[in-house]
Protein backbone atom coordinates (compact mmCIF):
# COMPACT_ATOMS: atom_id res chain seq x y z
CA UNK A 1 0.00 0.00 0.00
CA UNK A 2 1.42 3.37 -0.98
CA UNK A 3 1.92 5.79 1.88
CA UNK A 4 -0.19 8.91 1.89
CA UNK A 5 1.78 10.40 4.74
CA UNK A 6 5.01 12.27 4.13
CA UNK A 7 7.55 9.54 3.35
CA UNK A 8 10.20 8.89 5.97
CA UNK A 9 12.67 8.89 7.33
CA UNK A 10 11.89 11.94 9.44
CA UNK A 11 14.22 13.98 11.62
CA UNK A 12 13.38 16.13 14.62
CA UNK A 13 15.23 19.39 15.23
CA UNK A 14 14.98 21.62 18.29
CA UNK A 15 13.84 25.11 17.29
CA UNK A 16 15.30 28.33 18.61
CA UNK A 17 12.62 29.66 20.96
CA UNK A 18 12.63 31.84 24.08
CA UNK A 19 14.04 30.31 27.26
CA UNK A 20 11.49 28.21 29.08
CA UNK A 21 9.79 26.99 25.91
CA UNK A 22 10.38 23.78 24.00
CA UNK A 23 9.55 23.44 20.33
CA UNK A 24 10.67 20.95 17.73
CA UNK A 25 10.11 20.79 14.01
CA UNK A 26 9.96 17.40 12.33
CA UNK A 27 11.28 17.30 8.76
CA UNK A 28 11.30 14.69 6.01
CA UNK A 29 14.99 13.91 5.52
CA UNK A 30 14.77 13.41 1.75
CA UNK A 31 12.76 16.48 0.80
CA UNK A 32 13.28 18.78 3.76
CA UNK A 33 9.50 19.25 3.93
CA UNK A 34 8.14 20.18 7.35
CA UNK A 35 6.01 17.35 8.70
CA UNK A 36 4.98 18.87 12.03
CA UNK A 37 5.80 21.35 14.74
CA UNK A 38 5.55 19.91 18.22
CA UNK A 39 5.50 21.47 21.64
CA UNK A 40 6.35 18.19 23.33
CA UNK A 41 9.10 16.55 25.28
CA UNK A 42 12.13 15.43 23.33
CA UNK A 43 11.18 11.80 24.01
CA UNK A 44 7.73 12.27 22.42
CA UNK A 45 9.19 14.10 19.43
CA UNK A 46 11.75 11.33 18.89
CA UNK A 47 8.95 8.78 18.89
CA UNK A 48 6.95 10.82 16.36
CA UNK A 49 9.99 11.21 14.11
CA UNK A 50 10.61 7.45 14.20
CA UNK A 51 7.01 6.63 13.17
CA UNK A 52 7.62 6.04 9.43
CA UNK A 53 10.56 3.74 10.13
CA UNK A 54 8.62 1.80 12.76
CA UNK A 55 5.59 1.44 10.48
CA UNK A 56 7.73 0.12 7.64
CA UNK A 57 9.46 -2.38 9.94
CA UNK A 58 6.13 -3.53 11.39
CA UNK A 59 4.62 -4.01 7.93
CA UNK A 60 7.64 -6.05 6.81
CA UNK A 61 7.48 -8.22 9.93
CA UNK A 62 3.72 -8.71 9.53
CA UNK A 63 4.09 -9.71 5.87
CA UNK A 64 6.91 -12.12 6.74
CA UNK A 65 4.85 -13.73 9.49
CA UNK A 66 1.87 -14.13 7.13
CA UNK A 67 4.05 -15.70 4.44
CA UNK A 68 5.64 -18.08 6.96
CA UNK A 69 2.24 -19.29 8.11
CA UNK A 70 2.10 -17.84 11.60
CA UNK A 71 -1.31 -18.07 13.25
CA UNK A 72 -3.13 -14.93 12.11
CA UNK A 73 -5.61 -15.30 14.96
CA UNK A 74 -2.80 -14.94 17.47
CA UNK A 75 -2.60 -11.95 19.80
CA UNK A 76 0.68 -10.59 18.41
CA UNK A 77 -0.49 -10.57 14.79
CA UNK A 78 -3.80 -9.01 15.81
CA UNK A 79 -1.93 -6.29 17.68
CA UNK A 80 0.37 -5.73 14.69
CA UNK A 81 -2.58 -5.55 12.31
CA UNK A 82 -4.39 -3.10 14.59
CA UNK A 83 -1.34 -0.81 14.79
CA UNK A 84 -0.83 -0.88 11.01
CA UNK A 85 -4.51 -0.14 10.35
CA UNK A 86 -4.44 2.71 12.88
CA UNK A 87 -1.47 4.25 11.08
CA UNK A 88 -3.04 3.71 7.65
CA UNK A 89 -6.41 5.30 8.44
CA UNK A 90 -8.08 6.74 5.31
CA UNK A 91 -5.54 5.16 2.97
Amino acid sequence: MKAQHTPGPWEACRDAVPKGFTQFTIYAEASGARVATAFESEANVSLIAAAPDMLEALEKAFTYMQEEGYNLDGYILKAMSHAINKARVNQ
